[in-house]
């Protein structure tokens, strides 16, 4: 049984059933990409969020100097 399986490139088939390596993926590998991507989106969103502070305050000054210029 074990020759069959070598011959097909299946490593084991003591398991129950054959197992075929290459359909199992690198767990690191993985983690290091949602990893990658968690902290991308994290960049995103403290750019998001201080361009939204940005635009916030310029609002507020805007608001501030046209409630100055009414009154004048």
């Amino acid at each position: 049984m074990q020759d069959i399986c070598e011959g097909c490139n299946i490593d084991s088939w003591k398991v129950g059933s054959c197992i075929d390596t290459s359909s199992f993926f690198d767990v690191d590998l993985l983690q290091k990409q949602q990893s990658s991507i968690l902290k991308r989106m994290l960049q995103q969103q403290n750019r998001l969020l201080e361009d939204l502070e940005d635009a916030f305050e310029q609002a507020l000054i805007d608001v501030i100097l046209a409630s100055l210029g009414k009154e004048k």
